[in-house]
């Protein structure tokens, strides 16, 4: 139980660092604020599918 938690917290923060960085990436590439939002809801609703598909293929 302790194991399978600090997986997912791993998983979690390495998600949020690489999508943290796709973000910071686009946002010079991107103009106008409603792509910004657009953008980072997208790769928020990733790292959700991305965190929870990991984990599934874990077992954890």
């Amino acid at each position: 139980m302790l194991l399978s938690e600090f997986i997912k917290d791993l998983l979690w923060a390495g998600a949020h660092s690489v999508f943290m960085k796709v973000g910071t990436w686009l946002d010079k590439k991107i103009d106008g604020p409603t792509v910004k939002v657009a953008i980072g809801m997208v790769l928020g609703l990733a790292s959700i599918f991305f965190v929870s598909i990991v984990s599934g293929l874990l077992g954890v």
